[in-house]
């Protein structure tokens, strides 16, 4: 937990300080106003993650560390908007055909529901059912 929230904030730091144009879309005004909540944010997220995690809270945990990928993902988003191959290629230049991404999304429409479903209810089904003195190596 302590090493991804080294990292989170090493890729932070250097991907804000590696490019002027990034650094003048995080710092400029108004924009600090509006990308502000993602770093400060995290950091209240990390702290939570910390302090659920020393009262075995696993539930919050996950919670937190999903939340927290999503906003350092946002970040990184909002760092090299709209380049998706830095620093030349747009997301206009990278799309495929429209045909071509409506059978991508209708495939995601049938199989992610069914994956979330497989996902939620396997955690369900095997809650409680681990402690932490057993599994691998003891």
């Amino acid at each position: 937990m302590i090493a991804t929230f080294f990292f989170i904030a090493v890729v932070s730091v250097w991907t804000a300080l590696g490019d002027a144009r990034i650094a003048t879309r995080w710092f400029s005004l108004p924009n600090i106003f509006f990308f502000a909540p993602v770093p400060v944010l995290s950091i209240a997220i990390a702290v939570a993650m910390c302090r659920a995690t020393a009262r075995e809270s696993h539930a919050v945990s996950f919670i937190c560390s999903c939340a927290l990928f999503f906003l350092a993902f946002s970040g990184l988003v909002i760092s090299l908007w709209p380049y998706l191959a830095f620093p030349t290629v747009t997301l206009w230049n990278a799309a495929t055909a429209p045909a071509s991404q409506e059978f991508l999304i209708t495939g995601t429409a049938f199989i992610l529901p069914i994956l979330l479903f497989y996902v939620v209810w396997s955690y369900w089904v095997f809650r409680g059912k681990v402690r932490g003195a057993h599994g691998y190596g003891h």
